[in-house]
């Protein structure tokens, strides 16, 4: 559980709250690389205020209000921790708002689009459309039918190709990175190919 942060919005109200917390948030990441909130649904509610901190302490301001019970941050920057917490809104007043929920996300950067087989007879060749802001791409291999868990690193590259030293069938992902500075290091969500015969 976050401590209270400093900004009014922080202040408990005396009111016993009309609208529960929400409850079961969950979060993922588009192809963009924002981060998604996912959250089960309230009765007694107009909507769903979210506010965002770069500082679990600091202040937090509204970046977003949502009627249905999912949001994606849209301006938070590539790499970082933001601090959020997502406020129920009571259908009668603002006084019977609910607590806020507070979690915290990571962003990322935006996945590799457009990833082709440009294999020749005699090597797997992967291609993929260059990342705005990556300062390279990690990639992973595994069996044609293999899950994710089992892909491994079999290499790193800054270009916008891979090729592996022969034809063979194969599954590949992958995963744009940038150098956050200060041992951080923003990942992209994977893209997938399998290499079929030739």
């Amino acid at each position: 559980m976050l401590p209270e942060g400093n900004s009014a919005f922080s202040t408990v109200v005396s009111r016993t709250c009309d609208c529960g917390q929400i409850f079961d948030c969950e979060t993922s990441y588009n192809t963009d690389g924002k981060v998604v909130f996912n959250w089960g649904f309230r009765k007694g509610t107009t909507g769903y205020r979210i506010y965002r901190s770069g500082y679990q302490n600091g202040t937090y301001k509204l970046i977003g209000e949502t009627k249905s019970n999912t949001f994606t941050d849209k301006t938070a920057s590539a790499g970082y921790y933001y601090y959020y917490k997502i406020v129920a809104v009571s259908s009668r007043s603002n006084y019977a708002d609910s607590a806020p929920y507070r979690i915290t996300a990571a962003t990322t950067i935006p996945a590799v689009k457009n990833l082709r087989d440009a294999s020749t007879s005699s090597k797997n060749i992967i291609k993929w459309d260059a990342v705005k802001g990556a300062d390279g791409y990690l990639i992973y291999m595994g069996d044609f039918n293999c899950s994710a868990d089992d892909m491994y690193l079999v290499d790193e590259v800054t270009g916008t190709s891979y090729s592996a030293g022969g034809r063979y069938i194969a599954k590949y992902a992958v995963v744009a990175y940038k150098d956050c500075g200060n041992d951080r290091v923003a990942l992209s969500v994977p893209e997938y190919i399998t290499i079929l015969p030739y």
